[in-house]
């Protein structure tokens, strides 16, 4: 479960990179990151070092970028987790 999020966070940078139209390369390997664990659900994230923990409950975490340029919500449900 913890590389599932760690991958799908890097999809989604490397998403958030071509559609930006920046020639610059973004990878978590050539970034600080941190390393987020949430201290009750089990929730484990690598995120770049600069993103900020906005709110965190037992039922939801919230990260966004320095520049509040973009926000990343993981929700726990139910069934597992959900990611936004």
């Amino acid at each position: 479960m913890k590389k599932l999020i760690s991958v799908l966070l890097a999809v989604l940078l490397l998403a958030l990179a071509a559609c930006g139209g920046s020639d610059a390369e973004l990878s978590l390997a050539t970034m600080d990151v941190q390393t987020y664990s949430h201290p009750t659900n089990g929730a484990e994230l690598t995120l770049p070092a600069e993103w900020k923990l906005l709110s965190e409950t037992d039922e939801a975490t919230i990260f966004a970028a320095a520049d509040n340029s973009i926000s990343f919500t993981i929700l726990r449900e139910l069934a597992g987790f959900s990611y936004y």
